[in-house]
């Protein structure tokens, strides 16, 4: 499913974490894993392309899929980003969109409604068939594209270099575990450097963790060459 949705990015001006965020989001309310890639490519083509239309909409989906049907909020939603649903339910439905309103008033457009009105929009012959692709061949849509293959790279070389690392933090990890159980006074002074890691961010704090266990090493050795020195 992963190198689905990182071939989906990498084929749309959506970045990486943005489709898997809105992956997540949609099973979480109920889209099947199977149908996962033909919803995001259905909201996708909908959205004309556009990320943060995207995400508003793979949110009203979810919220129609969860409910079980169409309310006023999401048909509101859903005029604010521009999608006609109105008026793709009337035409689809047959009615006229004063009726299709009333239908939504009283619960009956179902989420199945909502869902082929989606599919009609961004099926063949549809107001935004394809709007992903011409996205796609902007400017922005082939840096976007730029940056999911940088990112589908980067985690390749994580998942390579995993097996060698992780050895090495685990090493680590087990020296700093010595240092805490040393001493009450270490235990206090690293949940202060731990405080601090927020600030400094992950890797200043682990670096200023590891100057500071190194530091009585360090001294233990200096005072060493020194007596060594004298005698």
């Amino acid at each position: 499913v992963l190198k689905s949705l990182s071939d989906f990015a990498v084929s749309t001006p959506f970045q990486l974490t943005q489709v898997e965020d809105n992956a997540q989001m949609l099973v979480a309310m109920g889209v099947e894993v199977d149908d996962l890639i033909p919803t995001l490519e259905m909201l996708g083509n909908v959205a004309r392309g556009n990320a943060e239309v995207f995400q508003g909409l793979a949110l009203n989906y979810g919220q129609v899929l969860t409910q079980g049907k169409l309310t006023g909020r999401e048909l509101r939603d859903f005029a604010v980003r521009g999608i006609p649903m109105l008026d793709v339910l009337a035409k689809s439905l047959g009615n006229t969109k004063e009726e299709v309103a009333g239908m939504v008033s009283d619960g009956l457009i179902s989420a199945e409604d909502v869902k082929n009105a989606f599919k009609s929009m961004s099926g063949e012959g549809g107001k935004f068939e394809d709007m992903m692709k011409k996205q796609a061949l902007t400017f922005s849509g082939v840096t976007s594209n730029i940056q999911d293959n940088l990112e589908r790279l980067t985690r390749e070389m994580g998942g390579a270099l995993l097996p060698i690392v992780k050895p090495i933090a685990e090493a680590f990890q087990g020296l700093l575990n010595k240092f805490v159980d040393a001493s009450p006074f270490i235990k206090t002074f690293v949940a202060g450097i731990v405080g601090l890691t927020a600030v400094l961010g992950t890797a200043g704090g682990a670096i200023l963790l590891f100057s500071v266990a190194l530091a009585p090493i360090k001294s233990a050795s200096a005072a060493i060459t020194t007596l060594t020195s004298d005698h």
